[in-house]
């Protein structure tokens, strides 16, 4: 947090990054749901000009949630890829 409240650079953003030990879709649990979200506006207060936001990982599918700049409401990513050998890209399955 310390080098983006320094602004380096100016508009780079903080993730909080990690794994639930699972296979298939992933998303925040109960506990998730209510400690990480209260991390996002001590980011969004040292990076007021960056996206900052939350990335879930099971072993196999990703899920995020990105607060833009000057928005208050929460953006659930669209897609979620992992670039690497091999590269991966993760899409929320339809829920119904």
């Amino acid at each position: 947090m310390q080098e983006v409240y320094r602004g380096r650079p100016a508009h780079e953003g903080l993730f909080h990054v990690h794994l639930h030990a699972h296979d298939g879709q992933t998303g925040m649990s109960w506990t998730d749901q209510r400690e990480i979200p209260q991390m996002i506006p001590g980011f969004r207060s040292v990076g007021r000009a960056g996206a900052h936001g939350i990335v879930i990982f099971s072993l196999n599918h990703g899920s995020g949630w990105v607060w833009l700049p000057e928005n208050p409401d929460v953006i659930q990513a669209s897609s979620v890829t992992v670039i690497g050998a091999p590269i991966r890209a993760f899409e929320p399955r339809d829920t119904k």
